[in-house]
């Protein structure tokens, strides 16, 4: 695996480069750089809770769950505001989504959002990349509680580790946020919201096994009174993982696929409100992982039998705020920390002779000051965000001359915004407009506006079906900078580079019907991404590579949907995306976006089974992505990717009995139910079918 093969930048010129010892050494260095709140549920309260940045809730506008409770989400705007109020387009993934589904990693979570693609390069722990409305996975912003986790060095966030257990929700801004959140937010945003302590003390364990000796053990805890609210979470995977044996070594002695996986992650969220309307909190996630690359020599056309990515990824925030120190004023003040260390290595064997180390440490410092100030019909907003991001690469492959080299970059940028939001005619009418001006050490100054407006209808031609209207539209524009490895790669980066700038609008529909039982939405959207970094072959005799601002990549497409509440505890939805995506002046063709992608599922619970006391409850999801461009992995030259067709199924059985005041049930999970032989990148074979079972124990 690699993650130049993952999620390329566009080339503009095709070669075969394969053994050439730069190329090789920019395959190596390229994979190890990417690593690895409120009330919950249908009790969270619709007004700002002080002391948490999000409320809880279920409800997705513009993805169909708005007979549900409506949540108060903040990615889009920054502020705590509705989500049926957004003008722009947006998911949330709840708590009650992410404990039905039963998903291993955040990505998969995401592979049921409307308009994202997810592709992971082989089985459990090998990179996973997110993009939203065919974008590159480094134009897609990942955020943790509104903290930047991008990579520094190669610009987009690998979800393959992350575990879902310590999030209330997923929030996913589909389309441009740089007005408010700067560089990377072209596609979108994806903002992961820590669990908030509530209720009384609880907690639950879990502990589950299934094929490819995979085991899965987890703990969360939470605990609340009218000062204080910790809430925590823990969760181990390990697996030996699938596939064939392959050669270790000249005697022919062989072993079992290099594909075994082990990760550890952790979540701590506290909480103190001394007063009615302030807070100070603070935030811990740690995610370590090792993993086994059996793909890594996937270039040369053979197995890797010893190759290892092993990754800690550190991260904490401190923030306090207070929701009315004055009469309409609210101000949040916050600081964070995020380390993350990758390590690479891949020894000789039979089929590589060359030896590949690498260690990427990289570092991000953010802090944020924000004031909103509500007025009778609007809520204005102002803040700063101070960031710098810095990077120690080391990287030795034993075919160089010099074997081994060495660059530490780091930059910092001052962004400031602006963001007004206007509500007219008791609401039916909602304006935004936002700006954001980055000033960057390296690239220079850059302003990203956005405009949006939401109108309720109130045409009802069937007002015994026909709920409700809404019609809504966006203009945004946004910038990508360029990445370290862009910049100073030795021997390939480009110190001359300008932004990615993009502009982007989007219209769309929300239909609520059978007295919001049901609802139907549709978007159209059309991007343009201009400067857009791509490598070229700079000197034919040396091979030589480098990144420049070339061409232009166009995407148009549309996303529809529907949600609906079958009635007698089932419920059931499905999701369509067509994607149209163009180079015009810089790459042959965009790799790996398919024209079509759907999602299904059908989600059925129920009390009261054999006895008052327990509980069923099950989900089928089905995913469809359709054929997509592809390099072969063996000689360069783009081919089809064909299409396929991927079935997940999750239950849950609550036991009929307790043993003082602690439940048990019964879970099972299932990947690729019908066993799929599919490839989500060509060379990465993705897991087989994996089906766990377990115990979960709450108390």
């Amino acid at each position: 695996m690699r993650d130049s093969n993952l999620a390329p930048r566009r080339t503009a010129q095709r070669s075969c480069v394969r053994g050439t010892p730069l190329v090789s050494l920019a395959f190596a260095l390229a994979l190890i750089t990417v690593p690895a709140a409120g009330a919950h549920g249908e009790d969270a309260p619709s007004e700002s809770v002080p002391g948490d940045e999000i409320v809880g809730g279920t409800d997705v506008t513009g993805d169909g769950k708005m007979s549900r409770l409506d949540p108060v989400v903040v990615t889009a705007t920054r502020t705590q505001t509705q989500l049926s109020d957004l003008p722009q387009t947006m998911t949330v993934v709840s708590r009650e989504d992410i404990e039905e589904s039963k998903v291993d990693t955040v990505g998969d979570l995401l592979r049921a959002v409307t308009g994202v693609q997810v592709q992971q390069a082989g089985g459990r722990g090998t990179t996973t990349s997110v993009f939203i409305r065919g974008s590159e996975s480094d134009e897609v912003l990942t955020l943790i509680d509104g903290v930047q986790v991008n990579s520094v060095t190669l610009g987009a966030f690998d979800f393959a580790n992350l575990t879902p257990e310590g999030f209330d929700r997923v929030e996913v801004l589909r389309g441009g946020g740089g007005s408010l959140y700067g560089s990377e937010a072209i596609g979108g945003v994806v903002n992961l919201i820590t669990r908030r302590g509530d209720g009384p003390p609880s907690g639950a364990m879990s502990f589950a096994g299934g094929n490819g000796a995979t085991d899965r053990e987890t703990g969360v805890f939470s605990a609340a009174n009218e000062q204080f609210r910790v809430a925590g979470s823990a969760t181990h995977i390990g697996t030996a993982g699938f596939g064939q044996e392959i050669p270790v070594d000249v005697t022919g002695t062989v072993k079992k696929t290099n594909q075994d996986y082990d990760a550890t992650t952790a979540s701590l969220r506290a909480d103190w409100t001394p007063t009615e309307t302030s807070a100070l909190y603070g935030i811990l996630h740690y995610v370590g992982s090792n993993v086994g690359l059996a793909n890594a020599s996937n270039f040369l056309g053979v197995l890797d039998p010893n190759a290892r990515q092993q990754g800690d990824f550190y991260f904490a925030k401190l923030g306090w705020e207070d929701a009315a120190p004055l009469d309409g004023l609210s101000y949040r003040l916050s600081g964070a920390y995020v380390q993350d260390d990758q390590r690479f290595n891949d020894p000789p064997d039979v089929n590589n002779t060359a030896e590949t180390r690498s260690r990427i440490p990289s570092e991000i410092v953010q802090g944020d000051a924000q004031a909103n100030y509500a007025w009778q019909w609007s809520l204005s907003t102002v803040g700063f965000q101070y960031t710098r991001k810095s990077a120690d690469v080391f990287s030795y492959y034993s075919f160089n001359d010099p074997p081994g080299e060495t660059f530490d970059p780091s930059r910092e940028d001052y962004g400031v915004y602006a963001q007004e939001q206007v509500r007219l005619f008791d609401d039916q009418i909602i304006l935004l407009g936002s700006v954001r001006y980055d000033h960057d050490q390296q690239f220079g100054n850059v302003t990203s506006p956005t405009a949006a407006i939401a109108v309720r209808l109130p045409w009802q031609p069937f007002p015994d079906y026909w709920t409700g209207t809404r019609l809504r539209a966006t203009y945004a524009e946004g910038f990508r900078a360029p990445t370290f490895n862009e910049l100073f790669f030795p021997g390939f980066g480009n110190p001359n580079l300008d932004p990615e700038r993009s502009s982007e609008w989007n219209a769309g529909f929300d239909v609520e019907l059978l007295d919001g039982r049901a609802v139907v939405y549709a978007t159209y959207f059309d991007r343009r991404v201009k400067d857009d970094i791509v490598t070229v072959l700079v000197d034919p005799e040396t091979f030589e590579f480098a990144p420049v601002n070339l061409g232009r990549v166009d995407a148009t497409g549309v996303e529809t949907g529907l949600d609906v509440d079958l009635g007698a505890g089932f419920r059931a939805g499905g999701t369509y995306t067509y994607l149209g995506i163009q180079s015009a002046g810089g790459a042959d063709q965009v790799v790996r976006r398919p024209n079509n992608q759907m999602s299904a599922f059908v989600a059925y619970r129920t009390p009261q089974v054999f006895a008052a006391a327990d509980a069923f409850q099950a989900r089928v999801d089905v995913f469809f992505v359709g054929d997509r461009p592809d390099y072969d992995p063996e000689t360069g030259d783009i081919v089809t990717n064909p299409q396929y067709t991927r079935v997940d199924l999750a239950t849950a059985y609550v036991l009929p009995w307790k043993l003082y005041d602690t439940s048990f049930s019964l879970f099972g999970q299932v990947s690729n139910l019908f066993d799929r032989d599919y490839q989500e990148v060509l060379g990465f074979p993705s897991m087989p079918i994996n089906a766990l079972a377990g115990l979960r124990i709450a108390f």
